[in-house]
C-alpha cells in the first residue's frame, strides 16, 4: 500500500514533476524487509539540466543534527560509507590497499557534471561529521550514487550455490568436484517474498508498456513455434512471412502518411486508431467492454447456453407440483425485477438442490448471471459453479458484531454483484 501510494504521488500527483514512465523492481533481502528500486523517466520540461536542479533533489552532505534530526538519523545510519583505508584495511571494499568505491571523496564547494555526464556532488567542508568506531566521517564519506539503478531494476533475484552432503568420515578431505551438483539452479524464497507473490503484488512494475521494435535482414525474421509443432505447418502460417518491420516498409509503399513517419513514430500513429474511425466496423458498447475486463463476470458467463437450455427442459419436466410452484414464483419475481428473499425448507433428499439447479440453468441459458453459494464447501460442490458464501462475498472467517464484507467499490466483485440475479 505504501509503495502504491508513493508511485501514485510520483506519477499522477507529479510530486517531483511530470513523469512519463515509471519502472520499479522489488528486491527481497534474506534478513530484512523488501525494498523497491524505482526509476522515473521525467518529461523533458522537468529533467535536471543544470547543477542547481541537482542540488535541490540530491544531497551528498550530512544534515544538521539539531535543525533536522529526522533526516540526520537515517543518513547517519544508512548513507555513510564505513571507515576504510588505513583506519580499516580489512574492510570488504578494500582492494590492493585502496577503496574500490573511491572513498573518501574530495571536498567540493559546488556540484558539477563530468565529461561522461555523471554528477560530482557538492561536498562542503562544513564541520559536520558522523562518528563510527571512534572514526569521524565527514561529507566525503556520504554515499549518494545512482550509478547502479538500472542494474538493480533489471538484475532479477539474488542466487547462491549451496550443497549439503553426507560424509561418514569427519576427516574426509576429498576435493573431487561434482559439476552437476555445482550447477543446480536454486532459489531461496523468504516469507516476505512468498507472501508478496501469494497476494499477487507486482515484483517488476513498468508503465507505460514498451514494445521492442524488431530489425532484421530479408528472410531472417524471428519465428516462434512449439517444440511439438510440425515444421511444415509452421512455415505455412501467414505470420511467418511477415513482421512488424516488413509491415512498416510495405505500408510506406502506398501510404503517404506513413512515408512521413519514422519507424519509431509509426506505432504511435497507427496503433492508436479506434474502431470508431471505421464506419462499417461494429463498435462494442461500454458495458460489454467493462464486463470483458472483469474475470469474475467472464467466468459466470462462460457457459454453453444451448446445452444449458436442453438441460433446463429436462430438469423442468422432472419437477414435482410443489417444486414447480416454487420455481414459477421465483422466476416470475426475477423476470419482473421485483426481487425478494425466498426460504425453501425441506428434509434431506426432498429435492432442494434439484430445484436450485433448475433455476440456475433457466437463467444461465438466457445469458444471465447466477451466483450459487452455500455455507459449506461440500454443499457448494453440489451446485454448478458453486462457491462458499465466505469466498464469494468476502466474509471474515471470525465474525464479530462489527464484521463487514470487504468488498471495495468499483472492484470486480462489486461489478459482479450488480449484474447477477
Amino acid at each position: 500500500m505504501k509503495l502504491d501510494s508513493l508511485i501514485k504521488d510520483l506519477k499522477k500527483n507529479s510530486l517531483l514533476g511530470l513523469v512519463q514512465a515509471v519502472v520499479y523492481m522489488v528486491e527481497f533481502q534474506k534478513c530484512g524487509l523488501p525494498h523497491a528500486h524505482i526509476c522515473l523517466f521525467m518529461h523533458s520540461d522537468y529533467k535536471i539540466p543544470t547543477v542547481e536542479h541537482i542540488d535541490r533533489v540530491i544531497s551528498a552532505e550530512i544534515p544538521n543534527k539539531d535543525d533536522d534530526p529526522e533526516l540526520y538519523a537515517p543518513v547517519s545510519e544508512f548513507m555513510m560509507h564505513g571507515h576504510c583505508g588505513s583506519d580499516n584495511p580489512k574492510c570488504p571494499c578494500m582492494i590492493d590497499n585502496t577503496c574500490s568505491k573511491n572513498f573518501p571523496k574530495t571536498f567540493k564547494e559546488h556540484t558539477s557534471v563530468d565529461e561522461n555526464d555523471y554528477p560530482i556532488y557538492r561536498r562542503r567542508n562544513d564541520g559536520y561529521f558522523v562518528e563510527e568506531s571512534g572514526v569521524k566521517l565527514d561529507n566525503r564519506s556520504v554515499g549518494a550514487s545512482i550509478k547502479y539503478l538500472f542494474i538493480n531494476i533489471n538484475k532479477g533475484p539474488d542466487r547462491a550455490t549451496v550443497e549439503v552432503v553426507q560424509s561418514n568420515n569427519s576427516d574426509d578431505n576429498d576435493d573431487a568436484i561434482d559439476e552437476i551438483q555445482n550447477y543446480y539452479d536454486c532459489r531461496y524464497l523468504s516469507t516476505c517474498e512468498a507472501s508478496w507473490r501469494i497476494f499477487g503484488f507486482d515484483v517488476h512494475f513498468r508503465t507505460p508498456s514498451v514494445v521492442r521494435l524488431p530489425f532484421h535482414l530479408p528472410g531472417q525474421q524471428n519465428v516462434v513455434y512449439g517444440a511439438d509443432d510440425d515444421i511444415e505447418d509452421v512455415l505455412n502460417k501467414q505470420s511467418v512471412s511477415s513482421s512488424m518491420f516488413l509491415a512498416w516498409m510495405e505500408c510506406n509503399e502506398h501510404n503517404k502518411e506513413a512515408q512521413k513517419l519514422s519507424y519509431v513514430e509509426f506505432p504511435r500513429k497507427f496503433n492508436n486508431s479506434s474502431l470508431k474511425a471505421f464506419d462499417e466496423m461494429p463498435y462494442p458498447d461500454h458495458e460489454s467492454i467493462s464486463s470483458s475486463n472483469n474475470r469474475l463476470i467472464t467466468e459466470e458467463l462462460d457457459f454453453e447456453r444451448t446445452n444449458l437450455l436442453q438441460k433446463f427442459y429436462q430438469l423442468l419436466g422432472s419437477l414435482t407440483v410443489e417444486q414447480r410452484g416454487v420455481f414459477d414464483n421465483i422466476i416470475t419475481n426475477v423476470k419482473q425485477k421485483k426481487g425478494g428473499v425466498f426460504f425453501v425448507y425441506g428434509y434431506g433428499g426432498t429435492g432442494k438442490t434439484f430445484l436450485w439447479k433448475t433455476l440456475s440453468s433457466a437463467l444461465r441459458s438466457e445469458g444471465e448471471i447466477v451466483l450459487n453459494v452455500a455455507s459449506s464447501g461440500i454443499a457448494s460442490l453440489l451446485l454448478t459453479g458453486g462457491r462458499t458464501t465466505h469466498s464469494r462475498f468476502i466474509i471474515p472467517l471470525n465474525l464479530t458484531d462489527d464484521s463487514l464484507c470487504f468488498i471495495t467499490p468499483e472492484s470486480d466483485v462489486d461489478e459482479l454483484l450488480k449484474k447477477h440475479h
